[in-house]
């Protein structure tokens, strides 16, 4: 992954954005990482990643979730662990 200055950034952005299109961009303001420059589909990928990541307290999950939980079962592979339950 690139890395440029801010300034450098700013001053060459039109590069940078043809660029963006293979790789994401990291951009530097006094040395240290002020962010990173990625593609549109990236971007867009990272939101549809995070989204379905949700995490939720209980009094929050949705009734779609609610009602799988509900119904849900253990599989037959669990069955072997009932032993570890025991004193």
């Amino acid at each position: 992954m690139p890395t440029v200055s801010a300034a450098e950034f700013i001053r060459n952005f039109g590069t940078f954005q043809r660029m963006v299109a293979r790789e994401p961009i990291e951009v530097t303001s006094h040395g240290k990482i002020a962010g990173v420059y990625v593609s549109a589909e990236d971007a867009a990928l990272l939101k549809r990643i995070r989204a379905s990541r949700q995490a939720y307290h209980p009094w929050e999950l949705p009734d779609e979730f609610r009602e799988a939980l509900r119904k849900a079962e253990p599989s037959s592979e669990s069955d072997g662990l009932d032993h570890l339950m025991d004193d």
